[in-house]
């Protein structure tokens, strides 16, 4: 990849940018949108997302366009000058995809550098009727919720990260927000889960410490969750993982952790 360049996803999606006259680095990088959140200011850098519209007026496209300067992270790749943290989430998507880990539909990454520093790039297919899980379960009023539903829900949450830790892979930041849930039928008996957020992603040597770091976060994070339902969850979760035992080995586990 040449610096500067476009790197699509699919081809598809460079002719869909190409339509609306963006053809490279400055044309996506000028592009006006709505701010999806505040910038994120550190060390000399930043890195802010927004929200921008494609293809025909009247029925638009959405999509999520993250940019970021001088907003990067040493690795073994990079151990001098690090890297966007941009790049590292670009490679994490798509490596979760062929996992079969259900997450945001990658478009487009690109990197430059300049007279001020590292530029970067990336841009999502927005989750259209997708919430965050926190959002969710309180507009849903999670209490309330019929026992069918409250199962699906957490069977799927359950099968969406167990794959991720099967490979030896944690989020790095689990917590309910960046989990997006949306109800695949009007009673919420199904669901659709997809992970968002996927910077911090990393290996780890075990599947356990993968499955301690996040399921600790998830758990610390939901504290309106009643605990039978907290319970529900990590057995729907350790059937998904499918590596045998107990889950009360996990649950041990994790209030030991708490512990320290």
């Amino acid at each position: 990849m040449h610096d500067g360049e476009l790197q699509f996803a699919t081809e598809s999606w460079r002719a869909v940018f190409a339509s609306d006259g963006i053809r490279d680095f400055d044309s996506l990088w000028n592009l006006d949108g709505t701010a999806a959140e505040p910038a994120n200011e550190r060390r000399g850098g930043w890195s802010g997302v927004t929200i921008i519209e494609l293809g025909d007026p009247q029925a638009p496209q959405r999509f999520f366009l993250k940019r970021q300067l001088n907003h990067g992270t040493r690795n073994w790749r990079h151990p001098l000058r690090g890297e966007p943290t941009f790049a590292r989430e670009w490679r994490n998507i798509r490596r979760l995809l062929q996992l079969g880990v259900p997450t945001v539909e990658p478009v487009v990454f690109a990197k430059r550098r300049g007279p001020d520093g590292t530029r970067a790039m990336l841009v999502t297919a927005a989750l259209e009727g997708y919430r965050p899980l926190d959002e969710f379960l309180a507009e849903t009023a999670v209490f309330n919720m019929p026992r069918a539903g409250a199962g699906a829900l957490s069977r799927r949450i359950a099968q969406a990260v167990a794959p991720m830790h099967r490979a030896r892979m944690r989020h790095g930041s689990l917590y309910p927000k960046h989990l997006f849930v949306r109800a695949t039928d009007a009673a919420m008996r199904d669901f659709d889960v997809r992970l968002i957020d996927l910077e911090k992603a990393r290996s780890t040597l075990t599947i356990m410490s993968a499955a301690l770091r996040d399921i600790s976060q998830l758990d610390r994070h939901s504290p309106a969750m009643p605990l039978k339902r907290r319970l529900r969850f990590l057995r729907d979760y350790w059937n998904a993982l499918g590596i045998g035992g107990s889950p009360f080995r996990l649950r041990e586990r994790l209030v030991e952790r708490a512990s320290r």
